[in-house]
């Protein structure tokens, strides 16, 4: 299990990053038309394939092979382990600040935030059209992908938002990463759909 956590870091949480970046790069792009994100609760789900397969289900099979495999009285307290974590894979919830949806209309602070959460990428919006912005980049990293990488964004509305993000190349140490069956040229097609969608300006127990 430890051996793809290299892997979150490198693709899906600069995927989540690059997703969060073009969400406010498309304010700032069309700051005329189009209004900043609504301040408030989100709710963010988000599915990662990796060579057609499906990340969060293989992960969590693996979780329950592992806590089948496991002594009764060792299964009991690692599930009371587990529990107050949640699905790591289901939807997640952000509490954005007015102050943070006020910092859509600043592309520069937008472009530098969103270059230092992805460190090993460099990328650009190539095109704007409606509510639409789409991007295309390359990431390079020894200890992670290195490849070519492009999505697009659309938000619908202030309190939604949609997002796809793909990349080919090869991952590095992949022998260390049976369960994700890359072959020992690394080679790695993964794709990340997201959507956004605003739950109310009170964010309750979720702190910004």
């Amino acid at each position: 299990m430890s051996a793809t956590r290299p892997f979150f870091p490198s693709v899906l949480r600069g995927g989540l990053a690059v997703v969060t970046g073009l969400l406010l790069a498309l304010s700032a792009a069309q700051a005329q038309t189009l209004p900043a994100p609504q301040p408030g609760l989100w709710q963010i789900q988000t599915r990662m394939f990796i060579n057609g397969q499906d990340f969060g289900a293989m992960m969590r099979q693996m979780q329950a092979q592992m806590l089948q495999s496991l002594p009764a009285d060792q299964r009991e307290q690692a599930k009371a382990m587990l529990q107050p974590h949640g699905d790591p894979f289901g939807p997640v919830q952000d509490c954005v600040t007015p102050q943070e949806a006020a910092r859509a209309s600043d592309a520069k602070t937008l472009l530098a935030d969103l270059q230092k959460d992805s460190p090993d990428c460099r990328f650009e919006p190539v095109t704007v059209s409606g509510k639409t912005v789409k991007f295309k980049g390359r990431c390079a990293s020894a200890e992670g992908f290195t490849g070519d990488v492009q999505g697009e964004m659309t938000r619908a509305t202030p309190r939604e938002w949609t997002a796809h993000y793909a990349g080919n190349g090869t991952f590095a140490h992949t022998e260390d990463m049976p369960e994700l069956k890359i072959g020992k040229d690394g080679k790695v097609d993964f794709r990340v759909d997201s959507v956004g969608k605003w739950l109310g300006t009170n964010c309750g127990q979720v702190k910004p």
